[in-house]
């Protein structure tokens, strides 16, 4: 018994609150009992002068103004209390959102897959305590709704999505300039519009995307999962779409000049009125060998320059005519290479030519014709395809 009650004094001790109330409590016991016993014909057994203390109408006020102030103290102290409380409540959410800040700052640049778990656990937790104009810029919300997606791409650019399930997503007409979202799962969402230029995208899984007249200019596109995707009147240029899968997709209308579509899978790819200007289609994998002819009934622009570049092999792969060398147009251009690698062949002794027997690849070039045999039959043939041009 003497350890319970010990220990329910110490629980009392524990907390001025609860020290208050006890000591309220037991005030008002007491008052309670004196107020029931109280008879007003009791007075003192001898004789003294008391002044007002030897009066019964004295005690009975007294314990009226006793109840009084016992109200008042009541009423008070609650008020009181509430205010400390609510006052420490904002001191302590203060705190707690100060902390929640400084991890989000911790967290600033940190790109691995753990982190997207925390950084959605720490805006959760601000959001819970309403805190607005969160700062996004450099956090990883590959893990974060996409209400919390939606906000932070009103006001950042370059976020962070890598890995992000933005599956069915409507973000139309949304600045993702510049936005990591490799490995993003965006299938079926609506992009339409959206300004997604130098946006990292590779092996993000795009399928039936709708892009419909999206900027991508200068995006990373590469192995990325296109399918299906709507990329009608969109602008790709520039853009790195090496390996993407592009089967079944609508690049009607769809800029792609200087695009790089090395080894990209365009069959069944719906090419109407696209501009392939410049653009890199070697080892892209097309419908049949007849790939290229059908581009000009398409009004593909570029269809041309392809034309002269390229052939489609009997796997139905794009090959580059001259080896993926770069051309170099004008005569004068021609000139300069056969003289450059005629001297470095002739002045260098053999064993040095290895690097000028490389180079002779330029000349075929520079001829327009295919050297397929620069490689197979060594440095004579090359340097015997190399005489017959400066002849």
């Amino acid at each position: 018994m003497n350890q319970k009650i010990k220990n329910f004094i110490e629980w009392i001790g524990e907390s001025e609150v609860r020290i208050a109330l006890f000591a309220l409590l037991v005030t008002s016991i007491v008052l309670f009992l004196i107020t029931l016993l109280f008879d007003p014909s009791i007075t003192f057994p001898w004789p003294l002068n008391l002044g007002l203390y030897n009066k019964p109408d004295f005690w009975e006020n007294i314990l009226v103004e006793s109840h009084g102030m016992l109200l008042d103290l009541f009423i008070i102290g609650v008020f009181i209390f509430w205010l400390q409380r609510r006052s420490a409540d904002g001191r302590e959410k203060k705190l707690r959102i100060k902390r929640y800040e400084e991890q989000l700052e911790d967290y600033r640049g940190w790109t691995e897959n753990e982190a997207a778990y925390r950084v959605a656990g720490v805006i959760r937790r601000l959001e819970d305590e309403g805190v607005e104009g969160i700062k996004f810029d450099r956090l990883h919300l590959g893990k974060c709704p996409i209400e919390i997606v939606k906000k932070a791409v009103k006001v950042n650019t370059h976020i962070m999505l890598q890995g992000a399930d933005l599956a069915h997503a409507n973000l139309q007409e949304a600045n993702l300039w510049g936005a990591y979202l490799q490995e993003a799962d965006l299938v079926q969402a609506k992009l339409q519009g959206a300004f997604l230029a130098n946006a990292k995208l590779q092996k993000a899984n795009l399928l039936f995307v709708n892009l419909h007249g999206a900027n991508l200019k200068y995006a990373n596109l590469q192995k990325a999962k296109l399918v299906g995707t709507n990329l009608q009147e969109a602008n790709l240029g520039y853009a790195n779409l090496q390996e993407a899968k592009l089967a079944g997709a609508n690049l009607q209308e769809a800029n792609l000049d200087n695009a790089n579509l090395h080894g990209a899978n365009l069959k069944d790819a719906n090419l109407h009125g696209a501009n392939l200007e410049n653009a890199n289609l070697q080892e892209a994998i097309v419908d049949k060998v007849s790939w290229i002819e059908k581009l000009k009934e398409w009004n593909v622009i570029g269809a041309e320059y392809i034309k002269t570049r390229y052939y489609v092999d009997e796997a139905s792969q794009v090959r580059s005519t001259h080896h993926s060398i770069t051309i170099y147009s004008t005569k004068e251009d021609k000139e300069e290479i056969i003289y450059r690698y005629s001297y470095l062949i002739k002045e260098k002794p053999k064993e040095e030519n290895n690097n000028a027997r490389g180079k002779c690849k330029a000349i075929a070039v520079s001829t327009g014709k295919r050297c397929e045999n620069y490689i197979k039959k060594g440095f004579d043939r090359c340097h015997q395809h190399l005489k017959q041009h400066e002849q």
